[in-house]
């Protein structure tokens, strides 16, 4: 630069002087005048060139290419003879590590990254690795050529980066299950072959709401075989879009206002004539058509080409809310005139309606999450209440997973009436999913009532799998929990699920129900009983040992069981007589059977005293503290009962 130096006379003189000459020198003369000094670069970038994009091609001689609007200035990087391969970043990189790509090249906007088309090498899929790895949280748009795919470079991680256009030219080792996580804008893919049955898949997951953020998907090949259309069109219920495109048109039609027409019924005589013109003008088309001098290009190529329309479960015409754009004060007096249902679906059209929603504080009183095969939430308005029901693909027998999405989700509104039949309650309406899952689902109902409503929620074991951080995240705070497990048997999972919901809920919850528990496969079942509970129920368990009732810790016990174990409780009342329980209030255990049992056989050694009744015998016992205690045996045609209650007087 020395030669180059001694004509840079400029830079001795002011620097504003210095810059009305800069100004006047061509592009690549200011360019070249910023490797003078670090004051030259300052200057140069001073003057903000109008450089309006910037290409970096990294091969063996690299290539920068600036470009100003029409004209453009490029550099190249002439590499020494002797090196086959450019061998590291002070000689321009072939090997591309990932702190010198941090350090050395700018944020990008854009890449596009070359492999070699022949053989595949660690050395490639490292390189495109750190690439990636650098500048991914930046780009807007990759472009892949003939880049190998393997364990450490996966389309998933390039494909849920927040992208506006991914790329692939022939990618080696493509898995099209890639598609099923695209998180960007437009993917073009040009392959060796067609994946029809992957694109069959992938269309119906975005019917069901999967790739909400994605707008268009193109993929091609090189085929002279017509792909089978039915085979990715297949269970899509698609439509032709000619089709779609006269009923759009009917539609505007019956729209059109008797103005305008009135204005082509005054119009028409002015228009005859053009009208002949263009009938006489299209009659010879179809005679030249009908003759075969003129043809499209796909009857001269001899190709096809069919567009169909399909539809997803986002679509939000059927919900009208005018009202969004008056002020905020006015938005909240039209709410309050609206129905809960209504109320409660407006919050899922923004994060804002949603907050408008919580400041209604709308009079639930209770919400009941109910978890099985189709999860269902009901909120409680008194004596009215609205339930949501998530329709679940039917594909699957039991739900997977809280991440699963609904096919569609059904709303009720009914008013609780107590019949001795079944009476279904009234559909008001079916929603789409919104895009989002069940564990969004519950996050967002939740969240509408205020915080101190009691929560209480039914889970009834399948496949699904419920692990403690998920509990914690998504579920509020639970007053009451049943858990219902396999009436046919249980496995290991169905432990891990009823110890991951116990562990989470144990310590605020009150109330819990279990059903068709086993007590020889349920590890568990000691830590219910020894926490502070208010009420436990147990509804048919499975081979119950009653030992467990020495070291509850309830207020009260419900047991429905096949038996009555008679000497078990004979034993239970002496040791409570002896100061055991001392937080027991009640305690009944029932079973169905025709033969009376001995009662004599329960009361044996307690000295209890009997008391009248009517329909039923009551014996009443004292502990060592003064407690008195009522014993009712009671047997009526099929039942029997044993119920235990303690007295809140001390003799």
């Amino acid at each position: 630069m020395t030669n180059q130096n001694s004509n840079q006379t400029q830079r001795r003189l002011a620097n504003h002087l210095c810059l009305n000459i800069l100004k006047a020198m061509k592009y690549h003369a200011i360019i070249a005048y910023s490797f003078v000094s670090k004051k030259a670069l300052s200057l140069f970038q001073s003057l903000r060139l109008p450089i309006s994009s910037i290409l970096i091609e990294m091969k063996e001689d690299p290539v920068i290419r600036l470009d100003f609007g029409t004209k453009c200035i490029v550099l190249e990087f002439k590499m020494g003879k002797n090196n086959e391969h450019v061998t590291c970043l002070n000689d321009f990189p072939v090997n591309l590590d990932f702190q010198s790509l941090r350090n050395a090249f700018p944020k990008l906007r854009k890449i596009s990254v070359h492999g070699s088309r022949n053989e595949i090498s660690e050395h490639e899929i490292l390189n495109a690795q750190n690439v990636l790895r650098a500048f991914l949280p930046y780009l807007k748009e990759v472009q892949l050529f003939h880049v190998p795919l393997g364990e450490n470079l996966t389309c998933q991680h390039i494909g849920m980066a927040n992208l506006e256009l991914l790329n692939f030219f022939y990618p080696k080792n493509f898995n099209f299950d890639c598609l099923f996580t695209l998180n960007v804008q437009m993917c073009m893919i040009e392959t060796d072959h067609m994946p029809l049955r992957d694109l069959n898949r992938f269309f119906k997951l975005w019917i069901k709401g999967s790739n909400p953020r994605l707008e268009v998907l193109s993929i091609s090949c090189d085929t002279e075989t017509v792909p089978d259309s039915s085979v990715l069109l297949k269970g899509l219920k698609v439509k032709e879009l000619e089709k779609v495109e006269e009923e759009e048109s009917e539609i505007e039609y019956e729209d059109e206002d008797e103005e305008e027409q009135s204005d082509a019924v005054s119009e028409r005589s002015e228009s005859e004539w053009e009208s002949e013109e263009s009938e006489s003008e299209k009659s010879e088309s179809e005679s030249e058509a009908e003759s075969g001098e003129e043809l499209d290009d796909e009857e001269i190529e001899g190709g096809e080409e069919k567009k169909f329309f399909i539809m997803n479960c986002h679509d939000m015409t059927n919900w009208k809310f005018p009202f969004r754009r008056l002020p905020y004060d006015l938005c909240l007096e039209v709410l309050k005139t609206m129905d809960p249902v209504e109320i409660i679906c407006y919050s899922f059209v923004s994060k804002k309606t949603l907050s408008l929603v919580k400041i209604l504080h709308l009079p639930i009183s209770s919400i009941h999450i109910m978890m099985q095969d189709q999860t269902e939430i009901r909120f409680y308005f008194g004596d009215n209440f609205i339930d949501f029901k998530f329709i679940m693909d039917s594909d699957y027998e039991e739900m997977g997973s809280l991440d699963d999405l609904p096919v569609n989700v059904k709303v009720f509104n009914d008013t609780l009436i107590y019949l001795p039949y079944y009476v279904p309650p009234n559909l008001e309406l079916t929603m789409t999913n919104q895009g989002m899952s069940l564990r969004e689902w519950i996050r967002q109902l939740c969240s509408i009532p205020d915080k101190d409503i009691p929560y209480t929620a039914e889970i009834y074991l399948t496949a699904m799998t419920l692990d403690t951080r998920t509990l914690r995240n998504d579920f509020p705070k639970l007053e009451e929990v049943l858990i219902g497990f396999r009436e046919d048997e249980e496995d290991e999972s169905d432990n891990v699920n009823v110890r991951n919901v116990l562990r989470e809920f144990l310590s605020n919850v009150q109330n819990v129900k279990l059903c068709d528990i086993n007590f020889e496969k349920s590890r568990f079942i000691q830590h219910i009983g020894i926490s502070s509970l208010k009420d436990l129920y147990f509804y048919d368990p499975i081979n119950m040992n009653f030992d467990y009732l020495f070291t509850l810790n309830a207020e009260s016990c419900t047991i429905e069981t096949d038996q009555i174990p008679l000497r078990d409780l004979n034993r239970f009342f002496k040791l409570w007589m002896k100061g055991s329980n001392p937080k027991l209030k009640k305690l009944m255990i029932s079973c169905d059977t025709e033969i009376t049992p001995d009662w004599n056989v329960l009361l044996k050694g307690l000295r209890a005293e009997e008391a009248e009744a009517a329909r039923s015998k009551k014996f009443f016992i004292i502990n060592c503290r003064g407690i008195r205690a009522e014993i009712e045996v009671k047997h009526l045609g099929t039942s029997a009962s044993v119920t235990f209650n303690v007295s809140k007087s001390y003799l």
